[in-house]
């Protein structure tokens, strides 16, 4: 490395790709949740630059956050940084 700098990027940028790919299996089951990861994905439009963000709202254990991690492990790969 040239710096210290890009060894910190480096090393960060490596362990980044790694966590990435670690994508739960636990949420393929889901009766419906298709519908709900397509609805949210038009909603995204992901093919557009600009900054969007999307609200998921309702009552206790109807699923708004088995959603949103289905719809995040569905494409935190096309970004270089995410977290849930």
């Amino acid at each position: 490395w040239d710096s210290e700098a890009d060894m910190i990027a480096t090393v960060t940028d490596a362990i980044s790709n790694e966590l990435n790919i670690t994508i739960s299996k636990d949420l393929g089951d889901f009766v419906g949740i298709e519908d709900h990861i397509s609805a949210m994905m038009s909603l995204l439009c992901l093919e557009l630059e600009e900054v969007r963000m999307v609200g998921i709202w309702g009552p206790l254990g109807i699923g708004k956050s088995t959603i949103a991690r289905a719809l995040f492990n569905r494409l935190a790969r096309q970004f270089q940084r995410c977290i849930f």
